[in-house]
């Protein structure tokens, strides 16, 4: 009964932040229009470039432009929604080592929920139309790839929030290691955009391991491609790895916090 109601509680707090960061990207219709169409254009600029490679070289290692437009709209779909709903994601460990917490640690609210969700990103909506309309007017998917892809979307996302977690909350023991650790999250999403078949096997096991961009793009285009249970299998593991890893690091990290005693108000 605990459970339930703990659970409850956790997707009423989800629930009602949704709610808050829309109607805060609705009331800054400006900032948000310019960050959509900015990252829209960003993003059909990368694209453009993969577009002129694949005319001249056709296939890469097994991989032609069709698979290369579901990996890269996979991905640009899937910082996208990460963002968008886990709006500190990309931040967390500048929040950490500049002392940001304490608004979290004070509310009867779970402290790593709240802070994730608690902001939004006005150019991730951009990232989420741009992969979406991608996948549909250049892949030509049907309703099985699509759906297909929407899971993909969803399970790439919580993978980058888990493993944002994870690597953020070496924070709480590095004191000036924030921008590093971030900047260690960003390169997931250049490395993610590339096939890890193309790579020498060094950088493969860096890929599934150290930086796992190949969960986030490679594995789950595979799974659109080409079904199969044991690609779903690994995408699980990895999945359930980071996010039962970060959550371990950040509830014992919490532990060496101090707080910033800052006070002051927040927009």
């Amino acid at each position: 009964m605990e459970v339930k109601k703990k659970l409850y509680w956790n997707w009423m707090v989800f629930f009602e932040y949704l709610k808050i960061n829309f109607l805060t990207l609705i009331e800054y219709k400006t900032s948000f229009l310019v960050g959509t169409f900015g990252m829209l254009l960003n993003d059909g600029t990368s694209l453009f470039f993969w577009w002129a490679l694949f005319k001249k070289v056709g296939v890469i290692n097994g991989w032609n432009m069709k698979d290369i437009f579901t990996l890269f709209s996979l991905v640009t779909a899937s910082f996208g929604l990460s963002t968008g709903i886990f709006g500190n994601t990309m931040r967390l460990s500048l929040m950490i080592v500049q002392n940001e917490l304490d608004f979290y640690l004070t509310l009867p609210k779970p402290a790593l929920l709240h802070l994730l969700i608690s902001k939004t990103s006005f150019t991730a909506f951009g990232d989420i139309v741009f992969g979406f309309l991608a996948y549909v007017l250049l892949v030509g998917a049907s309703f099985k790839t699509f759906s297909l892809f929407l899971i993909m979307v969803v399970v790439s996302s919580l993978i980058i929030v888990s493993f944002s977690v994870l690597v953020s909350s070496f924070a709480f023991y590095i004191d000036t290691g924030g921008q590093v650790l971030q900047e260690i999250i960003y390169s997931l999403n250049a490395l993610s955009m590339y096939p890890s078949s193309i790579f020498p096997s060094g950088i493969k096991v860096i890929l599934y391991t150290l930086l796992p961009a190949a969960f986030i793009g490679y594995v789950p285009t595979l799974v659109i491609r080409e079904f199969s249970f044991k690609y779903v299998f690994i995408l699980l593991i990895a999945l359930f790895t980071f996010a039962i890893l970060g959550l371990i690091l950040f509830n014992k990290g919490l532990k060496k916090y101090s707080s910033g005693s800052v006070i002051g108000l927040r927009s």
